[in-house]
């Protein structure tokens, strides 16, 4: 690509206490082999030290570099409310295209090149994602595209854990691509919107990508576009958290996207599922899985036939009230069907 005729392109990453990869993320981007773009750090309310540190790098490497820009969110706004605010700010200054990267991303050399590359040549690819493969286990790929699954309200990473073979290396569209390498075309977004801001973390991006669908535009896979991603570690630490916008993000996703049918199939499927880990833990005499994992999927499901949305504590799941009343309800059903007379 000629570097004269290359489009502006922001790139955004944004950071949540991980300061330390956020900082590889940016000086792989430094190696981009692309000139006309412009990198926006934005911070979603990490802890001090944490954002401390992250500034501190900034600004120093602002001292040699104009293409860095730093943004401090005064509160968390989740994957999508983040994202958000850095794209109004790339529209403002006449981006053509906007790259989302995970802070815990390396990407290659060519990477943002081939997005946008792929993005000139189909002309109805809103969203364009890249060939990712694991960090640590960097010839297993990660994602090489997904597939949708409406009546089950599940995804599938196309590729996950497999080696690179030739059915990886073709352009193809695709249900959806992650946010983790995710390259938008803003003349899209007229018609598109932004992400939906509800979800707070999980399902916005594959539901920005359906959207995009329903209007017309499509979303691409860019094989000769190459990121290492070190996995999902905002929330390693805490899978509650996890488990429950799986779940309820899921049933939202469900009910805004297709019909009342495809909802109710998802509704059951999670339903059976908790229903299915009672029963075990009731015939096991244990608990099959942790208490508290198994109460983020009974809120999970409460929360999206309520309607709730936006973001959950940990702390609310694990001090719900529902908690001590399932542990001490099944512990009792223990006792009296199992005891000993």
């Amino acid at each position: 690509m000629n570097t004269q005729f290359e489009p502006l392109t922001w790139i955004i990453v944004l950071n949540f206490n991980r300061h330390e990869d956020c900082i590889q993320c940016i000086n792989s981007l430094l190696g981009l082999e692309y000139e006309n773009f412009q990198i926006l750090i934005i911070d979603n309310s990490s802890d001090v030290a944490d954002r401390e540190k992250l500034r501190e790098f900034i600004e120093t490497l602002k001292l040699k570099c104009s293409k860095i820009k730093y943004l401090e969110l005064p509160k968390n706004l989740g994957f999508a409310g983040g994202n958000n605010v850095g794209i109004k700010m790339a529209i403002e200054e006449g981006a053509e295209f906007i790259w989302l990267v995970n802070n815990d991303v390396i990407v290659a050399p060519k990477s943002l090149k081939m997005l946008v590359k792929c993005a000139q040549e189909e002309e109805k690819a809103a969203f364009v994602g890249s060939k990712i493969f694991f960090f640590d286990q960097p010839d297993l790929i990660q994602h090489a595209g997904g597939k949708v699954y409406p009546w089950k309200a599940v995804t599938r990473h196309i590729g996950f854990g497999q080696k690179d073979q030739h059915e990886f290396s073709k352009r193809k569209t695709v249900d959806f691509v992650t946010g983790a390498s995710l390259l938008v075309r803003v003349k899209a977004l007229n018609q598109i919107g932004l992400m939906d801001e509800s979800y707070f973390l999980y399902w916005e991006d594959t539901n920005w990508m359906v959207q995009g669908r329903k209007k017309g535009w499509l979303t691409y896979y860019e094989p000769n576009s190459i990121v290492w991603h070190k996995g999902s570690i905002t929330l390693a630490e805490s899978s509650y958290l996890l488990t429950y916008y799986g779940t309820r993000n899921a049933l939202i996703f469900a009910r805004r996207n297709y019909s009342l049918l495809h909802f109710l199939c998802a509704l059951f499927l999670r339903t059976g599922l908790v229903l299915f880990i009672l029963l075990t833990s009731l015939f096991k005499r244990e608990f099959k899985e942790d208490p508290k994992i198994t109460v983020a999927r009974i809120l999970g499901i409460w929360h999206a036939l309520r309607g709730k949305r936006g973001s959950i504590t940990q702390e609310e799941i694990v001090n719900a009230k529902i908690l001590k009343k399932y542990t001490t309800t099944l512990q009792k059903w223990f006792q009296l069907c199992f005891s000993k007379k």
